[in-house]
């Protein structure tokens, strides 16, 4: 994942340049950047899930006024919904991102979907 200045990098461009530019020197290389992040970096790790759904953020920022849907973050944001489905394996199969079905089966995901499915069971029974 991208440095922490990398990303306040990126943070900070769409607020200097015209991000509603079809073709710009600077913008479009750092959508293209955050696609490429999005779509090629292995998700193991809780952290790994945040920098994506930040980048995801970043890049929704980025082509919002231009009235664009980037793939790559839509594809990401929909594999982070597919591992907190009920049924993983059958989830996965259709994965639009390949790196999210590999970073599901890793311990810390899986810790953290036992978490999230202990507080929303919770959560039921107290209502």
């Amino acid at each position: 994942w991208p440095s922490t200045g990398t990303l306040l990098l990126l943070r900070a461009l769409p607020h200097i340049f015209p991000p509603t530019d079809k073709r710009h020197s600077v913008v479009t290389p750092a959508i293209i950047l955050l696609g490429q992040i999005l779509a090629q970096t292995p998700v193991k790790t809780q952290y790994d899930v945040v920098m994506g759904l930040f980048c995801c953020g970043l890049m929704l920022e980025y082509t919002k006024d231009a009235k664009r849907l980037p793939p790559e973050a839509l594809a990401f944001l929909a594999g982070v919904l597919r591992l907190y489905a009920d049924d993983v394996d059958t989830a996965l199969i259709d994965s639009p991102i390949p790196s999210l079905g590999v970073g599901c089966r890793g311990p810390r995901l899986l810790s953290l979907r036992k978490r999230l499915n202990d507080y929303s069971s919770e959560a039921n029974s107290t209502v």
